[in-house]
């Protein structure tokens, strides 16, 4: 969208009569030295302002001296003519502010460095006529009000610019990420157009990535109305995460708000996820609207990303059910039970270690105490109150029944999976994987 520049006339009160043929020239002297005076406003404005004291890119610094000078002469020759610029003269203007829109530099320093540039024509017009006292007079009452109103309209039209375009580069990245999410979920096997879609959001495709799953209860997938919301929790999740918050590849799902961001590396330090669990801690403690954090492991390519957004969700939704790691749930430490609910035939096996004893419910549930307190047998006793007699009777015969001793590593794991397994067919939060079941006075 083009910007529409509210140009306005010569402020009223101000002699509308031709500027003296010696301010004339003052003006014209301080045009044809504008390549000198945009070095000196490039080294004020360096000086000045960090995002430009980083500009190290000679093409850029040539722009932005040529940007300079334009500016320089378009002004100054319109104020020889005490009229201000029109939308088609500060057109190359403009196109500068939507580039630095896209090289990120920030409004503040943009607007910084015109004012830099202005401040630099109003001191050496006063410098060349400090001598001359009518000059002066012109100046101060014909030409300030007009250069005054100069300022405040290119100071109007960058913003407005500036914000066009950011609106509009916005748009544009929502589009690619919303393309780039219906790839990973719909076609991953299309390597250019992940690739591509990436490196566009400034995403590196081939490096490993860790999905996060934010617990929104009451988002929905299509949240218009609540962007405002899910913009607040975006931009604490980049803080938190010492991200910035249109780097990080985003989606919904009813009630999720899934990220992705790089892996940290680990070359000398601990696993990626428990770093990012570390910090995801403080975004539940933060007032984010988000009450689980779900962490995928780090995979990389179109499948892998979206592998991990699975991940993700899984491991919010099989360890709250265990009650374990809350609110911040790793998939690492809910991968074996992931794996075998993803495969039936495992499933099968490992509940028919279970069936064989199903019938006697105060076996199970000792079962269930020796996996949270064992082998320490005293522990075991006390949680399911019990003489240590009776807990060596139940053991002896569990062992008797599975035709397996407890001490069998292979078969404590098994059976450790299956209890696990039959929690999670109960509802969330419920510790004992016989509850649904009713009782047995069978001893």
């Amino acid at each position: 969208m083009a910007t529409r520049l509210q140009t306005k006339p010569v402020p009223a009160g101000v002699d509308s009569a031709p500027l003296t043929p010696r301010l004339r020239a003052l003006l014209n002297g301080i045009i044809a030295d504008s390549e000198a005076n945009a070095e000196q406003t490039l080294r004020m404005i360096q000086g000045q302002i960090p995002d430009y004291e980083k500009m190290r890119d000679p093409a850029l610094k040539r722009e932005v001296l040529d940007m300079i000078v334009f500016t320089h002469q378009v002004c100054l020759a319109d104020l020889l003519e005490l009229k201000l610029p029109t939308t088609r003269e500060l057109t190359p203007t403009t196109t500068l502010v939507r580039r630095r829109v896209h090289q990120g530099v920030p409004l503040p320093a943009v607007l910084q460095a015109f004012r830099v540039g202005f401040r630099v024509v109003w001191d050496l017009m006063l410098a060349r006529a400090q001598l001359d006292p009518q000059m002066r007079e012109e100046l101060l009452f014909k030409v300030s009000p007009l250069f005054m109103d100069l300022g405040e309209l290119l100071a109007q039209t960058l913003t407005t610019t500036y914000a066009e375009e950011m609106q509009q580069r916005g748009r544009w990245r929502d589009r690619v990420r919303h393309e780039l999410c219906g790839i990973l979920y719909t076609d991953p096997d299309n390597l250019d157009g992940f690739r591509e879609r990436a490196h566009s959001l400034g995403l590196d495709p081939s490096a490993p990535h860790i999905a996060l799953a934010l617990g929104m209860p009451e988002l929905k997938a299509a949240a218009d109305e609540q962007q405002l919301e899910l913009d607040h929790t975006l931009s604490c999740a980049a803080r938190i995460l010492g991200a910035v918050a249109e780097s990080l590849l985003r989606t919904l799902r009813p009630g999720y708000l899934l990220l992705w961001m790089p892996a940290p590396p680990v070359a000398a330090g601990p696993p990626a996820e428990r770093v990012i669990a570390g910090q995801v801690a403080a975004l539940i403690d933060a007032g984010c609207g988000v009450d689980a954090v779900g962490i995928g492991l780090p995979e990389a390519g179109a499948a892998g990303w979206r592998r991990s957004a699975d991940q993700a969700l899984a491991a919010i939704e099989i360890g709250s059910h265990f009650q374990q790691g809350g609110p911040v749930f790793r998939y690492s430490d809910v991968a074996l039970e992931h794996t075998v609910m993803e495969s039936p035939v495992l499933t099968r096996l490992l509940q028919s270690q279970l069936e064989q004893i199903d019938a006697r419910p105060m076996l199970l549930e000792t079962l269930r105490a020796w996996f949270e307190h064992g082998p320490h047998r005293k522990a075991v006793a006390a949680a399911l109150k019990i003489h240590p007699n009776s807990l060596a009777y139940r053991i002896e015969c569990i062992e008797a029944i599975l035709e397996q001793r407890l001490d069998d590593l292979r078969q404590l794991t098994r059976l450790h999976l299956a209890l696990r397994l039959r929690q999670l067919s109960l509802p969330r939060g419920s510790r004992n994987p016989i509850a649904s079941r009713k009782p047995n006075p069978q001893h």
